[in-house]
């Protein structure tokens, strides 16, 4: 009998449950041998990743009993074609990167065409969303530009060689994360947000248990190198009511910086300043966003003050040196039915030359913004008693109360 072979990592079969933990994990998806007398280019996937030193997971979408035939088919029976896809999905699910190697062989005399991936096809399809995948074939393998082509698109390198592959997957994953139970369907990219570790704090402090997830899409800007958004599929424990909550979307995206600029004049009225902003999701009829300054960093590391005062700066263009002026109001999430982002709002009370520079960049339309982003904006000023003239969203309109009543801009009592 052939001895089984010790990778120095953690194989798991299609024919194998899968861990309770996890660290980092890597996918091995492309096109099988039909027949089990053909050499699976896993084999020497495996080898180059032992070469490379990787001390991770790999799922490997083969039962045992086929990629090492010289073992005892202990599981065989156990094995079914169902069974397989349902793995694979489960897998794919699982897995922090999906490495689509696609060594395609088309060969019209073999009744099952030799190795034509067409399955890796529909896969590699349903997994780019994810954010998770990783793409490569050989300069000679068949029918791989519609490919090849998708995946630029993507922003993503296209790999030639099996080491150039793996050696980016390896690099993505640098040293991972522990995660057990239902943490381990969290993909390590969504698992390192910042947003996504604060939902998930709050949802811990409060008892309750995830216990599913399954990534929809993602959102990557900078050239694919920043994850911006994700939506993702989730099943809670809720401990309270002794019960799973299943289902449901949530959609994470950074922490924006949000800043109430007010300016009281000499007959104590108090004067906001707002921007307006075409976004696609306006749904008013000015076809215009009223909103607050404010936005994102593109750094997680970034203090949410001092992207308070660059996003004030680039959407107004008023500059304001001193961070001691910017006084914290607080920090609510925004649309809690749907979104886990938060807003962090800070207020800062403008001087009389401040604020007739935002007075003239009003009146004569002066653009501002990221034009590199697509975005353009103008300030936009108006009172504290008449905010509601205005078409802001509930969201800018509690910020702004908020803010209000803090700083003793409104005398009207509220329960």
């Amino acid at each position: 009998m052939t001895q089984k072979v010790k990778w120095p990592f953690r194989v798991v079969f299609s024919d194998q449950e899968f861990p309770t933990s996890i660290v980092k994990s890597i996918f091995l998806a492309g096109p099988s041998p039909r027949s089990s007398a053909e050499a699976d280019w896993r084999h020497t996937a495996l080898e180059v990743l032992t070469s490379l030193g990787y001390d991770g997971t790999v799922f490997l979408p083969v039962p045992s009993h086929r990629f090492n035939p010289a073992k005892p088919e202990t599981r065989q029976a156990e094995w079914s074609y169902d069974a397989q896809v349902a793995w694979e999905c489960d897998a794919r699910q699982r897995a922090d990167v999906i490495a689509f190697w696609v060594p395609r062989v088309i060969d019209p005399g073999k009744p099952d065409l030799g190795m034509p991936g067409f399955t890796t096809n529909f896969e590699l399809g349903e997994d780019l969303a994810t954010g998770k995948v990783i793409y490569g074939r050989p300069a000679h393998a068949q029918k791989c530009r519609y490919l090849d082509q998708r995946v630029e698109e993507a922003s993503l390198p296209v790999h030639e060689s099996l080491e150039s592959l793996l050696a980016d997957a390896i690099q993505r994953l640098s040293a991972g994360a522990l995660r057990t139970g239902g943490e381990t369907r969290i993909p390590l990219s969504i698992w390192q947000c910042a947003a996504f570790q604060a939902w998930y704090a709050n949802l811990k402090s409060a008892g309750n248990r995830l216990d599913g997830a399954q990534v929809l899409n993602t959102v990557r800007v900078v050239n694919g190198r920043f994850l911006f958004a994700f939506t993702m599929r989730v099943q809670i424990w809720i401990a309270a009511e002794c019960r799973h909550k299943n289902g449901e979307v949530i959609v994470g995206r950074p922490d924006i910086s949000a800043v109430i600029a007010f300016y009281r004049d000499e007959s104590n009225a108090v004067h906001l300043a707002l921007v307006r902003e075409f976004r696609s999701p306006v749904n008013n009829s000015t076809g215009y966003v009223y909103e607050l300054p404010g936005g994102s960093s593109f750094s997680q590391s970034e203090d949410p003050v001092l992207n308070a005062r660059e996003e004030l700066s680039e959407e107004t263009g008023l500059q304001i040196d001193s961070m001691g002026r910017f006084k914290r109001i607080g920090c609510r999430q925004l649309a809690s039915t749907f979104s886990i982002h938060r807003a962090q709002v800070y207020a800062v009370e403008l001087v009389h030359q401040e604020f007739e520079q935002l007075r003239c960049s009003s009146e004569c339309q002066q653009v501002f913004g990221q034009a590199s982003h697509s975005e353009r904006t103008h300030v936009e000023l108006t009172t504290l008693d008449r905010v509601l003239d205005l078409p802001l969203d509930y969201a800018m309109l509690g910020m702004i109360f908020e803010a209000a009543k803090i700083l003793g801009l409104i005398s009207q009592k509220t329960p």
